[in-house]
């Protein structure tokens, strides 16, 4: 079963789906029909199902009415994230740092 996605650069453009809601004309002609760049630059932990999920997945979305378009993504190296907050905000402590759906994220208060 493919479950986590393994990025091949930190900084990658990944697909973002607007629902078909929010979609007007403009966003139709600018629907990338391509194929993702996401898939050239991640690969499933298991490669074995990797590019047919991905290839049925558009199809249903675009099939249901989806837009897909690019959007910029950093993935963070552990501790990285920490790091910065600590660096950059002053008067924040990062309680906890943790992995959570593909990134490193930060559980931050203001010190008082």
């Amino acid at each position: 079963m493919c479950l986590s996605v393994q990025f091949a650069a930190q900084d990658v453009m990944v697909p973002w789906h607007l629902h078909p809601r929010f979609s007007s004309k403009e966003s139709e002609e600018a629907k990338n029909e391509g194929s993702s760049p996401q898939e050239a630059q991640c690969q499933e932990h298991d490669g074995s199902c990797a590019g047919e999920r991905v290839s049925h997945e558009r199809q249903d979305l675009k099939k249901q009415g989806y837009v897909t378009f690019q959007r910029y993504y950093h993935v963070f190296k552990e501790g990285e994230l920490g790091q910065l907050f600590q660096l950059h905000l002053k008067g924040v402590e990062v309680e906890k740092e943790y992995y959570d759906h593909e990134n490193w994220c930060v559980l931050a208060v203001r010190k008082e």
